[in-house]
């Protein structure tokens, strides 16, 4: 199994989990229940306010959430790769600011920059192999939100 992500918008968050080379399941088929959000509710194709999902413009499929949001994937080891284009949605207020984390077994795999409205989308990569939790987060970078 890879796990590909696509796109987090602040946020939007696109992502392909891979089961050997060629299957694909995007996280916007997962059970988004399972994603928890500081605020609003984490939606699949569009943004928190049920908007089209946009960096820049463009349009992408993932998943919508708000920082700081997370999600626990059960991998089992069975993962070999992730994949994100992650960014920050056109809705969002221009002073919003964001990293995009994924860790593996409690260990940080791979981190975006600052991302900010405006930044084009960033491709977040992480290899997975052995892995058997993955945790993908959308993290504020102000203080004055809360990380738990």
């Amino acid at each position: 199994m890879k796990i590909l992500i696509q796109v987090f918008s602040a946020v939007a968050l696109l992502c392909s989990v891979l089961v050997k080379a060629q299957n694909k399941v995007h996280l916007n088929t997962l059970n988004l229940n399972l994603m928890s959000t500081e605020y609003g509710r984490v939606r699949a194709d569009r943004s928190c306010e049920n908007r089209p999902l946009t960096i820049n413009g463009k349009t992408y499929k993932g998943v919508g959430t708000h920082a700081y949001s997370k999600m626990i994937v059960s991998l089992q080891g069975k993962a070999q790769s992730f994949q994100a284009l992650v960014g920050v949605d056109d809705e969002v207020e221009p002073r919003a600011s964001v990293i995009f984390r994924i860790s593996g077994d409690n260990k940080v795999l791979a981190e975006s920059p600052v991302m900010r409205k405006g930044n084009d989308p960033f491709l977040l990569k992480a290899d997975l192999k052995g892995v058997n939790q993955a945790v993908l987060e959308v993290l504020p970078t102000d203080k004055s939100s809360s990380i738990s």
